[in-house]
């Protein structure tokens, strides 16, 4: 009976070491995320899509205070297979022309930016660690945001005004002007591969972790939200902008855009098409009677 007694007492204390343990490693295990996203102009559309779908796995830092996320999407028409990749701060695209089941080899070459084509997860992280909990929304176009769990909050993304609705515990909506996001929480870790390229090549990192608030792991991590963790701030005007074609008022000129500082190579010509502007400018031009992109090394030649 003594014997038995203390085994029980001893089975008892490995179970709570063991749950201490799991508790442990599942308060550090973040859920990689579906972003789902659905663009609401025609010129927004990537490779003609205006629904699909980006997968992230999250990288904490050994104290939990960052977080860096690997992203993929894939795409493809008639012709291709598109992938964008980042994986450890480095953005990757690939292109592979295919004919039925015959696929050639990948062509792989370094994105300069994380939203050179694609939304940037890494900002939208950023900005989702810096949310601020909102009373209601009002404005136009405000009562096509329902949020039945009341959880709402403001969310800015490089300037741009986002209404974010922690309703479930399965993820979260973001509704913004142009673009709504759905996020959903992964049960598994996505598989995301770095891709293959020349031996001599390698893209330099383009983006880097974010720090981790309160509120950020709470809505990144689908835990509930407390009363206690809402510091609420008055509505704010939410309002879908006019979306009626501009015109251009004098005579349309040729045009050629310039990007900013950070690109280290250089191209001799113009180009019809620069991964630094994606297809964001495209429509966007009524008074350029054509439109071209400079491709300058601004990290080498500043002299």
């Amino acid at each position: 009976m003594t014997y038995s007694l203390q085994g029980v007492l001893i089975a008892s204390m490995v179970i709570l070491v063991l749950s201490a343990h799991v508790a442990a490693a599942q308060q550090r295990n973040w859920p990689s995320l579906r972003f789902h996203f659905t663009l609401k102009r025609s010129s927004m559309k990537v490779h003609g899509d205006s629904d699909f779908s980006m997968y992230a796995n999250p990288v904490l830092s050994d104290n939990n205070d960052n977080v860096l996320y690997d992203a993929f999407a894939s795409f493809k028409d008639n012709t291709n297979l598109y992938n964008y990749t980042l994986i450890d701060g480095a953005a990757y695209a690939s292109t592979t022309s295919f004919s039925g089941s015959s696929f050639e080899k990948s062509n792989v070459v370094c994105v300069d930016s994380e939203s050179g084509t694609l939304p940037a997860i890494n900002s939208i992280v950023t900005a989702i660690n810096e949310a601020t909990a909102i009373s209601s929304v009002s404005g136009s176009g405000s009562d096509a945001i329902k949020c039945s769990s009341g959880h709402l909050f403001k969310v800015t993304i490089k300037s741009i005004d986002f209404a974010l609705c922690a309703s479930s515990s399965s993820g979260f909506t973001m509704h913004g002007t142009d673009m709504d996001i759905d996020v959903k929480f992964l049960e598994r870790s996505f598989d995301i591969q770095m891709p293959v390229m020349d031996s001599k090549s390698q893209c330099t990192k383009v983006v880097s972790p974010t720090s981790v608030t309160s509120i950020g792991k709470l809505l990144l991590t689908g835990q509930s939200i407390s009363k206690n963790s809402r510091n609420l701030k008055a509505a704010f005007d939410f309002s879908f902008r006019d979306k009626s074609v501009c015109t251009c008022q004098s005579t349309p000129r040729p045009c050629i855009f310039i990007h900013g500082l950070g690109v280290k190579t250089e191209t001799s010509y113009n180009e019809d098409w620069f991964s630094y502007w994606g297809d964001a400018i495209k429509g966007h031009t009524p008074c350029c009677s054509s439109v071209k992109y400079a491709h300058l090394d601004t990290v080498n030649n500043l002299d």
